[in-house]
């Protein structure tokens, strides 16, 4: 169709609920099978850098602790024109940059790391 000038021929979408019927008739044990294989070629947990110090100073401190960072305006702005102009999210870049600082600091090539969505 792009190369005829025509525009596309798409089916009409499917409404949400039938995903969610699919979602609820899927086995979660095969799933679970599944991703244990995929993850099974990790060589190893990526390494955080608080792990290295002291058992002694990690008794001593909390075992979660949460960060918040606040972005300005112009500093969000900015951060939402960059994800525009990639054709991608802020969420993506914020997981990419993730992903790097892992690598950088927990010292591998190979990153693993979670995310819900909804």
């Amino acid at each position: 169709a792009f190369y005829q000038g025509e525009g596309a021929r798409l089916a009409a979408p499917q409404p949400y609920r039938h995903y969610a019927a699919y979602l609820a008739q899927q086995d979660g044990e095969v799933a679970q099978a599944y991703w244990r294989d995929v993850l099974a070629e990790v060589e190893h947990k990526t390494p955080l850098p608080l792990a290295h110090q002291r058992a002694e100073q990690r008794a001593q401190e909390p075992a979660m602790q949460a960060r918040t960072v606040t972005f300005s305006e112009e500093q969000t702005g900015a951060l939402s024109a960059f994800a525009k102009r990639s054709q991608t999210t802020v969420n993506i870049l914020v997981q990419g940059a993730w992903a790097l600082l892992l690598s950088k600091y927990g010292g591998g090539s190979q990153v693993v790391f979670g995310s819900t969505t909804s």
